[in-house]
């Protein structure tokens, strides 16, 4: 695990909120710890991941949307990833051209992973 994902680890643990504006403001002031555009990328994108598999979670024991309710907590996540994608869109629309996309590396690792398994 390298320090952007612990350093995410450790706001996502300490977040305290269920208010999607308070969250997102939180995001970006967290962002202007970091410098690089690559660094506030992967900032995004952690905080994303771990949101959606907390979301996940909380699917799966929602007792609010098990009987049928509005579920003040799906709106919350739901409302939060959004932000988040939009926060990911806007930080990735700045990457200078020499630094891949997110959708490049991906990509890259398929191709290595590909020809990794071709070798084997």
């Amino acid at each position: 695990m390298n320090v952007i994902q612990k350093q995410v680890n450790d706001f996502m643990e300490y977040l305290g909120t269920s208010d999607s504006k308070v969250f997102i403001q939180k995001v970006r002031d967290e962002l202007q710890d970091y410098h690089k555009t690559v660094h506030k990328l992967e900032f995004l994108q952690r905080v994303s991941y771990i949101m959606k598999i907390r979301f996940d979670e909380h699917t799966t024991h929602c007792l609010e949307k098990a009987s049928g309710e509005e579920c003040d907590m799906d709106d919350f996540y739901e409302a939060s990833l959004f932000f988040l994608q939009n926060e990911i869109d806007e930080v990735d629309k700045s990457i200078e051209k020499t630094e891949f996309t997110c959708e490049e590396k991906l990509r890259a690792d398929e191709a290595i992973n590909q020809i990794l398994k071709n070798t084997n």
